[in-house]
């Protein structure tokens, strides 16, 4: 009898170690859970890259500098992380100012662009007139992203004259999908993993106290378990796995008090979102869009604050979009100033009535019934399909649009009527309640994330260990890039540009065979004309001491250098250019641009009767080229404008392409905007990553409904 039970035992036994060996998405054993310490080594990390990256010595240099210069274009959502993560360690003022004047300034921001803004200048306690101005005007004008940003507005206690925060949650739970998710297109289609998440993010402050709020929010946390892929990752539409959709999903379920690390039902394969997302460590420095790719903002900003918001859930200090860091930043036009100032101390200003943010909500038991940020911020219609003004920006480039959207049975439902009150209800939260979590551990994300960084400090908010951070660096390169994401759904904001005149007209009077001198030469003879100039100055004056001229010949010459090595080319210059000419190192490609969904529905410069704006041609590129230097090749052999709203001079990786021949994005509605595939293929990085082959096609067509009428 001894001896069956030993065998029955030793057969129980091999079963237990072999089945979750052959199914390991049924156990979510996991070995040992990430510390505190790991994520905030991690964090700690993306920010010593960040100053190393700018040659800042520290993170307040890094704020006043870099990020200060790109205030409203590349660097809010790591301010914005910043905020959250450090709170009132740094002094924001020069950030803030800089980017209060370019939100007050960017007229062609959409609606989500201002909300972000707002968020933003909201998280630093400022006093910006700018906030109230958006909550008042922009929510819900243009498309279901204005209604998310807008709702975290609410519930940080600001006040619309328009809608209460019901009128905006009962508007997004009447467009939620019957499979429990959401999507930008609210009409038709199957939902999306990013919108999804991101309208969990913004509902999640309700879910306690509001039964439709919590039913919707639980089917939705089901419907993201069942998209998880096996290895714990997420894609969203029009996308392969990336980072930027699992740290969607990660803040998404931080916000409800839902550990990703240790969720049962966010563990695939033995790994969860993060674990998947530390996949994505860029090869240069900070995180990619694709697996082994080099640095990418928009993929790095977004993982970065979402482990914030996991520290913040470690922690206790709410949600991420709680705004409750108690930074108060003064940004007075008096304290106005054209350059970053690092010595202005931050002011006491006060928050709108209400503004303390709510407590975490953990659901006790969720049902299984059912990307600020940054890389989903959705689009914005113009509310009109009539040909839009057109405005020739001094200086724009290119951005490829592949929105991620998706569509499916979707419940249609018209925008909420504005409240005929003027004040948003008090939000208030029940207290914590404790988080979800299995009981078994995590060992693949310790190491992953143990590998990002040698450091490991404490509560950066209480202890000088945040300073593992801010040592000085000697040098480090300057980067330039933004990539909201690569090329899927991103915020415009154009600015750099591609333009030549008319041909002008034809006169009698005999062409002047000789070329205008370069600008090169004309700025060193400028430079060394005015050096002549005050050297004759100073003899007048009778300061002829040697020490004088020897600097004077010093400064002139050293901008003399700066002029030499810097790409300084005239309008017929830049547009004289050939392309390049066949050889062993080249490449052969065929590109067109068309726009056939608006054939004729505007101007005839802007969009053509027969809706082609360049047939078919043939470009020789060197080998390694992109789509994004295909277009800029043709822009100049063609004179065709093009724009680029992330404004990038160096590094074009994140290019996005905001507009082609005048025509932009919205023009046509909330869902219009400009895609490139490559030999049909849509793809899925942007037009800056996607490197080209011999004999690729590309085309560059405009679209009214994010690429359902290029099918």
């Amino acid at each position: 009898m001894k001896r069956k039970y030993a065998e029955v035992l030793s057969l129980l036994t091999a079963l237990f170690l072999i089945i979750p060996a052959v199914l390991p998405g049924a156990f979510s054993f996991r070995a040992n859970a990430v510390s505190a310490a790991d994520i905030e080594s991690t964090i700690n990390a993306v920010f010593r890259d960040e100053c190393a990256s700018a040659g800042a010595g520290s993170v307040q240099d890094l704020i006043n500098g870099k990020y200060t210069e790109k205030a409203g274009v590349t660097s809010d959502w790591f301010i914005f992380s910043l905020v959250q993560y450090a709170g009132s360690k740094y002094d924001y003022s020069s950030y803030a100012r800089a980017l209060d004047r370019y939100a007050e300034n960017d007229s062609s921001a959409s609606a989500s662009t201002k909300e972000r803004y707002a968020l933003n200048l909201a998280a630093m306690g400022t006093n910006s007139g700018f906030i109230k101005t958006t909550v008042n005007n922009e929510i819900g004008k243009l498309g279901i992203m204005s209604y998310i940003f807008g709702l975290h507005l609410i519930s940080n206690g600001y006040t619309s004259s328009k809608y209460k925060a019901d009128d905006i949650i009962n508007y997004l739970l009447s467009v939620q999908f019957d499979d429990g998710g959401w999507a930008l297109n609210t009409d038709t289609g199957t939902s999306d993993v990013d919108i999804t998440a991101m309208a969990v993010q913004c509902l999640a402050p309700y879910y306690a106290r509001n039964s439709a709020v919590r039913e919707a929010v639980d089917r939705a946390i089901s419907l993201l378990s069942s998209r998880q892929l096996s290895d714990g990752g997420f894609s969203s539409y029009y996308s392969a796995k990336n980072p930027e959709s699992a740290a969607q999903v990660i803040v998404a379920l931080t916000s409800l008090g839902i550990n990703p690390l240790t969720d049962a039902r966010f563990i695939k394969g033995g790994r969860s979102p993060v674990d998947s997302m530390m996949d994505f460590k860029a090869t240069d420095f900070g995180y990619s869009h694709t697996k082994d790719g080099q640095y990418n903002i928009s993929a790095t900003s977004q993982v970065l604050y979402s482990l914030i918001s996991i520290y913040r859930l470690d922690k206790g200090k709410g949600r991420l979009y709680d705004l409750n860091s108690g930074v108060k930043t003064d940004i007075s036009p008096a304290q106005t100033s054209s350059k970053p100032s690092s010595t202005a101390k931050p002011a006491s200003t006060s928050k709108p009535s209400g503004t303390s943010s709510p407590a975490p909500v953990t659901p006790e038991t969720t049902r299984k019934s059912g990307r600020t940020g940054g890389k989903t911020t959705a689009p914005e219609s113009t509310g009109t399909t009539a040909s839009p003004t057109v405005t020739r920006p001094e200086n724009v480039t290119v951005r490829s649009r592949r929105e991620t959207t998706t569509g499916g049975r979707g419940k249609t439902a018209a925008a909420p009527e504005p409240a005929a009150t003027t004040a948003a209800p008090p939000v208030t939260e029940p207290a914590n309640t404790k988080a979800h979590s299995s009981a078994a551990a995590n060992q693949s994300a310790v190491s992953s994330l143990a590998e990002t960084s040698a450091q490991a400090p404490g509560d950066i908010t209480e202890t000088a260990s945040f300073e593992t951070f801010t040592v000085e660096y000697s040098s480090g390169q300057e980067d330039e890039t933004e990539t909201q994401t690569p090329a899927e759904t991103q915020t415009p904001a154009g600015d750099e540009s591609y333009f030549e005149g008319p041909e002008p007209t034809p006169s009698d009077e005999p062409e002047d065979e000789s070329s205008p001198l370069p600008l090169k030469q004309i700025a060193v003879i400028a430079v060394w004309s005015a050096a002549a100039i005050i050297c004759a100055v100073l003899i007048i004056k009778k300061k002829r001491k040697p020490v004088n001229f020897i600097a004077l010949a010093v400064a002139a010459a050293l901008i003399t250098a700066g002029i030499m090595i810097s790409d300084i080319q005239r309008p017929d210059e830049y547009y004289s250019a050939q392309g390049t000419a066949p050889g062993e190192d080249t490449i052969a490609v065929t590109m067109s641009i068309d726009c056939k969904t608006v054939a004729g529905r505007g101007s005839e410069d802007i969009t053509p009767a027969d809706g082609i704006i360049l047939e078919s041609t043939e470009f020789i590129l060197p080998a390694g080229s992109t789509a994004y230097d295909c277009l800029i090749s043709a822009a100049k052999q063609y004179n065709i404008q093009i724009e680029d709203s992330t404004r990038t001079l160096t590094d074009h990786s994140g290019a996005y392409i905001a507009g082609i021949n005048f025509l932009r994005e919205f023009s046509y509605g909330d869902l219009s905007g400009w895609m490139f595939s490559v030999n049909g293929d849509f793809g899925d990085v942007g037009c800056g990553e996607y490197t080209l082959s011999d004999g690729d096609n590309i085309e560059w067509r405009y679209t009214t409904n994010l690429g359902e009428d290029l099918k």
